[in-house]
């Protein structure tokens, strides 16, 4: 699939402005306990050393859960995300694009990718893993969100919020192209049940197979050749 320059920018912009103006909505439906058997296996997997946030949001799950056993560091591009996510990891977070790193090579150790880049422009996913790529050691791991199926879409009223937001999902399938064009191995695929699309009060996600009816989000992970 292919997006102009002009829609890119546009979804780029509403995707931004939306995660300012529903930052205390959207905090309301992630919690620490989200996710934690996905994050448990992910630090399992992943080598020693720091660990990236890439689009962390407010800080749940990923930093609220890693900031008191791992060197982590969160970056964002909504700066009402990025002001709750210092309160969680105080010093330890930036505002930067997933298109264009504002790290070194090498510098971590794994990424963790929660519902971020689910709402990139699709011509932009190659590029986001490739940054990917560079800021990981050879050897580094990645637990990237992507699409139960290739779409995009837009909600005017996300979360009864009265705020628009878009998507661009890559389903499995694509993902695993495009992170093997970047140098990763795809070494297993899982579903989740997410409770916050399902607009449910927090709850931890469920783990299930990624073709089962209700998996509404695969998890890919994946390791950087060495």
């Amino acid at each position: 699939m292919t997006t102009s320059d002009d829609d890119a920018l546009a979804q780029r912009t509403a995707v931004r402005r939306g995660y300012d103006d529903l930052a205390d909505a959207y905090a309301a439906e992630r919690d620490e306990s989200d996710h934690a058997a996905l994050l448990d296996r992910f630090l399992t997997d992943a080598p020693d050393g720091r660990v990236l946030d890439a689009g962390c949001g407010a800080g749940q799950p990923v930093l609220a859960r890693l900031a008191d056993d791992r060197p982590v560091v969160g970056m964002d591009f909504s700066t009402a995300q990025i002001e709750r996510a210092s309160t969680v990891a105080p010093g330890r977070v930036a505002q930067g694009d997933m298109t264009a790193l504002p790290f070194s090579d090498d510098a971590f150790a794994a990424v963790a990718a929660f519902y971020s880049i689910i709402h990139v422009p699709f011509d932009q996913h190659q590029a986001v893993y490739e940054e990917f790529a560079r800021v990981l050691e050879p050897g580094g791991t990645l637990l990237v969100t992507v699409g139960a199926e290739d779409w995009n879409g837009r909600n005017d009223d996300w979360l009864d919020t009265g705020t628009a937001m878009e998507w661009s999902t890559y389903g499995a399938e694509k993902s695993r192209e495009l992170l093997d064009d970047a140098g990763f191995d795809v070494y297993d695929v899982v579903g989740v049940v997410d409770t916050v699309q399902d607009g449910d009060a927090p709850d931890e996600t469920r783990i299930v197979d990624p073709d089962a009816e209700d998996a509404g989000h695969p998890f890919c992970f994946a390791r950087l050749a060495n």
